[in-house]
């Protein structure tokens, strides 16, 4: 029998793949990111950032507070897909009824009680409140962010709305510090498939949005998107 615990951040030789989804907008000094550092057996290390804060990030409630549905399901598809690539799971149905079953793409989205649970943290002492710090990790160009660093390679239109959401809705600025450390270096969201991925402030929600259905203004009001 072999010890498999995380106690050192580094997993044991013997482990194959090890995935970690990690919540960008988390500002507890309680949850601080525990990376997973590389050993020398070859593991597969693959750590991907969502937006969103520790109970979203793989779901659940915190004080009856539900997270945002669509986050919980991105992360939830994530482990199942990452699981089924390594050859880990038996599934009672295919991959393609779960991509269906917790699509990110459909359903409730930002609302009262969410953006209640994501703003919980504020009412936290300052010393107890630490806003996180991304990686600049990079593909083989250098001009590029590294491919999986974030959920769909930052393509978070469909999923989440328009950018302005998440500042309204996070307390943490981690991800728009990222994106000055990005703009200043001259980096690009990863390029997939040829696409110039564009995820931007100052993109106009009638041009981002075909659906054109909810508005920073009235984030409180809505519960789709």
């Amino acid at each position: 029998f072999r010890y498999l615990e995380l106690y050192d951040q580094k997993v044991p030789s013997i482990i194959k793949f090890a995935c970690q989804a990690l919540a960008i907008h988390e500002n507890s000094a309680f949850f601080e990111p525990c990376r997973i550092l590389p050993n020398k057996s070859g593991t597969i290390v693959k750590e991907t950032w969502f937006p969103g804060v520790h109970n979203e990030i793989g779901g659940g409630t915190f004080l009856s507070l539900k997270g945002n549905e669509r986050i919980i399901n991105a992360t939830l598809l994530w482990m199942i897909e990452n699981i089924v690539e390594a050859g880990g799971l038996l599934m009672h149905d295919n991959i393609e009824t779960y991509r269906a079953r917790f699509s990110p793409d459909t359903g409730p989205s930002w609302n009262n009680m969410n953006y209640m649970s994501a703003r919980i943290n504020s009412i936290l002492p300052t010393i107890l409140v630490k806003d996180r710090t991304i990686p600049l990790e990079l593909d083989s160009s250098q001009k590029f962010l590294r491919k999986d660093l974030l959920y769909r390679d930052g393509d978070w239109l469909l999923p989440f709305g328009v950018r302005p959401y998440l500042c309204t809705h996070y307390t943490s600025k981690t991800y728009e510090e990222f994106r000055k450390v990005m703009e200043k270096n001259g980096i690009k969201l990863y390029n997939k498939d040829n696409k110039n991925i564009k995820y931007d402030m100052d993109v106009n929600e009638k041009a981002q949005d075909p659906t054109k259905k909810m508005r920073p203004k009235n984030i409180l009001k809505l519960s789709r998107i």
